[in-house]
């Protein structure tokens, strides 16, 4: 819990953020900032947490302005994560936009992404449900993306995936399979798991098979007709 001055001060800036006068409100964020870092860690970083929970998983509509996130929300959130504290990789997660836009994140670049965190969340906590369902919702998006240029071919990135990355896309599938099971999805996921284990078999195949094929299209109406 924040000392009345500081309690001050963070309704002075949330007020601010009410009137939308920037020239008024970063200032007033600076000063809560500079104060509230001057008092003890275990007074912020809890605080950090709150605030970081509350947005993260309540969708309370708390204004994060990147000089909060950098200097107070990541560095407690970070931490946390490293010491494995409940709660905080998930947290972390919600933010994905700040962090990439950080220069200085003090974690591994695996932790570096919002599925990279959800999934060190899961591990950490197998029965964080809500971090699951997320990370889910995350590679369902992706595994939507890598579809999204059919029948021209699979994607990998921003590229058409080569046989050896149709098979890590093939062990993502795995892994996302197994969190839908642990979350009863099955139903819900089951046209693009099962669009997805075709495909990427198959235009691993193709590739692998060379000409005659002109382009995967034509690959699987020649498969169609076999």
């Amino acid at each position: 819990m924040l000392d009345s001055r500081l309690q001050e001060l963070w309704e002075s800036y949330l007020a601010a953020e009410r009137d939308r006068i920037r020239a008024v409100m970063m200032p007033a964020l600076d000063r809560f900032v500079d104060a509230l870092l001057e008092s003890p860690t275990d007074i912020w970083k809890p605080w950090a947490k709150t605030i970081a929970a509350h947005i993260s998983d309540r969708s309370v509509d708390i204004p994060m302005r990147f000089p909060l996130f950098r200097r107070v929300i990541l560095p407690a959130l970070a931490e946390g994560v490293l010491r494995h504290e409940p709660g905080c990789a998930r947290w972390l997660a919600s933010f994905e936009s700040l962090i990439v836009n950080s220069n200085d994140v003090p974690l591994a670049p695996e932790l570096r992404t919002s599925a990279g965190l959800l999934a060190e969340a899961v591990r950490l906590d197998p029965k964080d449900d809500i971090a699951r369902r997320r990370l889910i919702e995350r590679h369902a998006s992706y595994l939507e993306y890598t579809l999204h240029e059919l029948p021209t071919g699979v994607l990998y990135g921003a590229d058409g995936a080569s046989p050896d990355e149709c098979q890590e896309l093939l062990s993502l599938l795995r892994e996302f399979k197994t969190h839908v099971k642990l979350t009863h999805q099955e139903q819900h996921y089951s046209d693009l798991i099962r669009e997805c284990e075709f495909h990427y078999a198959a235009y691993a195949a193709y590739l692998r098979g060379g000409p005659p094929y002109e382009g995967y299209e034509r690959y699987l109406k020649s498969v169609d007709a076999g």
